[in-house]
């Protein structure tokens, strides 16, 4: 299964960007080197900048969610384990974790 990404704002600003907010719930199995998210996913076309905020992490004490963030460059969002600061592992649960993605683009 992939991540599910819902679009919850959509607006300009100032010049010709667009800001997106979107909600998206990982998957059920943590892929190795990140988890692929598209700009039309987002809303957009291309992303120049998006920002992460962790709304609800996992309750398992094996995959407590550090920092998330998003490399707008290979259309992947990376997810760190708290405890380690890596990568999150392969293979983990992170279906109850769910990310609000702020992205600016066209």
């Amino acid at each position: 299964m992939a991540v599910s990404a819902s679009i919850k704002q959509r607006e300009r600003v100032p010049g010709a960007e667009c800001r997106t907010v979107t909600e998206v719930t990982l998957d059920s199995e943590y892929k190795e080197k990140g988890e692929e998210l598209t700009a039309k996913e987002l809303g957009l076309t291309t992303v120049n900048f998006a920002h992460c905020v962790v709304k609800n992490g996992s309750e398992a004490e094996a995959t407590t969610v550090g920092t998330v963030w998003y490399d707008a460059e290979k259309s992947i969002l990376h997810v760190n384990d708290q405890k380690t600061q890596k990568e999150m592992a392969a293979g983990k649960n992170l279906e109850k974790v769910v990310v609000l993605v702020h992205a600016f683009g066209l």
